[in-house]
């Protein structure tokens, strides 16, 4: 899911999402929110120059890393999808505060009517099983967060039952997968990290 947040329509992200590599980031002279493409090999957050350079000194400088414009989020939500529905919903951000697992009903009803009404409004392309990170940016309203894979997210307090048929679903192995989730295979995804072949990271 290398790039998938950097396609989806302004309207339901709010501000200015792309992937460029290590190296140009460093060179961006204004603070801005970094995170790399997959994985966790630095914290994702705000950055200016000296800090990021800081953060990833041993890192290639061919890795792609995403480049967010930074914004103030209100409250924040974890879906996970299943064959573009949200199976099950939870609040982990609100007002500053994290891991915040009190909304309320109405509120955690609102996400996913949100969650899903990005699928039903929009042809995006996706995995068959996955978590949409949601929330509110503030003086904007709702937009999507980010989102991971199903197998690599916290379930904060999502339905354990529905969050295991989301996790069988994003694990069964590729030659069962049909053509159109192929590209979704978490190998080719994790080798596309960077933007030159893997073996460019020899002595690293």
């Amino acid at each position: 899911m290398l790039t998938w947040v950097t396609r989806l329509p302004q309207q339901i992200v709010k501000r200015d999402i792309y992937v460029t590599t290590l190296q140009k980031a460093l060179e961006i002279k204004k603070r801005c929110f970094v995170k790399p493409s997959i994985g966790k090999f630095f914290r994702s957050g705000l950055y200016n120059q000296k800090s990021l350079s800081k953060a990833t000194k041993n890192l290639p400088n061919n890795m792609l890393v995403q480049i967010q414009e930074p914004v103030i989020w209100t409250a924040e939500y974890r879906c996970f999808v299943v064959e573009k529905r949200t199976v099950s919903v939870s609040s982990y951000f609100s007002n500053s505060h994290q891991l915040f697992f009190n909304a309320s009903n109405s509120e955690l009803k609102e996400a996913k009517r949100f969650a899903n009404s990005i699928f039903e409004e929009y042809d995006i392309d996706t995995p068959p099983s996955f978590t949409l990170d949601i929330g509110i940016i503030k003086s904007e309203g709702w937009a999507v967060v980010e989102c991971n894979e199903a197998w690599a997210a916290g379930i904060y307090s999502c339905d354990p039952v529905k969050v295991l048929k989301a996790l069988l679903k994003a694990s069964i192995p590729i030659k069962k997968f049909s053509e159109k989730y192929k590209k979704w295979d978490a190998k080719e995804n994790f080798l596309s990290v960077f933007s030159e072949p893997f073996y460019s990271l020899e002595g690293y």
